[in-house]
């Protein structure tokens, strides 16, 4: 495997059609978590949530915010991937794989 891939495809218009039920806060959720996905290799994101919003989020004490936070991430991590069945991989974006249905 490419220890570092050089880039990676964005196709705006599938983007755009496909966040349109996503709130602000959740669309930058997801790009984030599209940018990291692609960091990491094709071996996905790690499936520990804390770990998660350790990597998305700011540091914040307010507890009204991080339990928003992390139904937001949860929210776009059940619409936009899914967590393959192989015990090394984490979530992975529904488009890496086409038996996959986006429910967005």
């Amino acid at each position: 495997m490419i220890d570092k891939l050089p880039a990676m495809y964005f196709f705006p218009n599938d983007y755009i059609a496909s966040t349109r039920s996503l709130t602000m806060a959740q669309r930058g959720i997801y790009t984030d978590l599209l940018f990291f996905s692609h960091t990491m290799n094709g071996k996905g994101l790690p499936c520990d949530i804390n770990e998660l919003c350790k990597l998305i989020f700011q540091m914040t004490f307010d507890l009204e915010e991080m339990d928003q936070n992390r139904a937001d991430l949860i929210y776009v991590l059940e619409k936009k991937f899914y967590i393959e069945n192989d015990p090394n991989s984490g979530w992975v974006h529904v488009a890496y794989n086409p038996d996959q249905e986006e429910n967005i």
